[in-house]
């Protein structure tokens, strides 16, 4: 069992009474979806995100951890971040296992160069270059979905 597979099981342990409706909603939902999803179902898991009001609480931090998916969901799972950035940090207080989702080494890359965390031997802070190829990715993927639907993208 990897660490996101473990994180969805004690998400669902956990009693969710006192989260807003609006996270236990999205939480429920599970991890986002990938970029095969269709249209409707990433602008639905949009819509959920962007109902939930920020800040969030530190347990409603740690059960978004766990709804990450296996890509960035067209630039979703980066709201998503930037809403769990928004609670009691670091949400995360140890480094994710090797096997863990690339967005949970996102986060806790970006606990480590903030200093909420010590560096360890095996943390990598994003540099100039991580940071590089995140936009890069991102652009690529945007562009894939533009010449999905049709349109011309030029760089």
């Amino acid at each position: 069992m990897n660490l996101q597979d473990a994180l969805l099981v004690s998400v669902a342990a956990v009693d969710h009474s006192r989260m807003r409706p609006e996270v236990q909603a999205f939480v429920v939902n599970g991890p986002l979806p990938d970029w095969e999803a269709d249209g409707e179902e990433i602008d639905r898991r949009c819509d959920q995100l962007d109902a939930i009001a920020k800040p969030v609480t530190g347990e409603e931090a740690q059960a978004l951890v766990g709804c990450f998916g296996p890509d960035d969901c067209y630039g979703v799972a980066w709201a998503l971040l930037h809403l769990i950035e928004t609670g009691p940090n670091p949400v995360l207080t140890s480094e994710p296992a090797p096997d863990a989702n690339e967005w949970q080494h996102t986060l806790w890359a970006r606990i480590v160069n903030s200093g909420l965390a010590p560096l360890t031997l095996t943390s990598k802070p994003i540099g100039v270059s991580g940071a590089i190829g995140l936009v890069i990715g991102a652009w690529r993927a945007w562009s894939d979905r533009w010449r999905v639907l049709g349109l011309a993208i030029r760089p």
